[in-house]
């Protein structure tokens, strides 16, 4: 799938066959890098990295499971605590490989900082169900949603 800027998602024609099985995966995908930042996995506090003049903390996560290799890098502003990049790569083995790039927005009024662009490739090694996919996400005017 693409995403337009009005935050539509496009399905191109090859995709149309499938939509559920490439839904199911990026789910799969994001549950893959929850449960690593929720679970028992070592940070690995790494040198401070300056990216756009501005020096950030940076932190490495992994976990390398049966058939499962989880890597995350996380670029952090110290000053406001908010992600500025983050990068993932995942293989799960006869499953996909996959690598994600995302950058986040500066903090607005509110304090929050949201995923500004993400792009990435999956590579899924199902046999019989090969396939590629690039992904690019580009949101932008985020606006919070009324309490009520």
């Amino acid at each position: 799938p693409s995403h337009d800027k009005d935050g539509n998602w496009q399905i191109l024609s090859e995709q149309k066959k499938s939509p559920d099985s490439i839904s199911k995966m990026l789910a799969g995908l994001d549950e893959l890098k929850s449960s690593l930042l929720e679970g028992n996995v070592k940070v690995k506090r790494m040198d401070i990295e300056t990216l756009d003049g501005k020096n950030l903390a940076v932190f490495q996560l992994s976990d390398d499971g049966t058939g499962t290799k989880v890597s995350i890098k996380i670029w952090v502003n110290p000053d406001t605590a908010c992600m500025v990049k983050m990068d993932s790569s995942m293989h799960v083995t006869l499953y996909a490989d996959a690598s994600f790039s995302t950058r986040y927005t500066e903090p607005g009024k509110e304090g929050l900082c949201f995923r500004g662009q993400m792009q990435g490739n999956i590579d899924i090694q199902i046999p019989f169900k090969k396939a590629k996919m690039l992904i690019k996400q580009s949101n932008s005017d985020w606006t919070p949603k009324p309490a009520n």
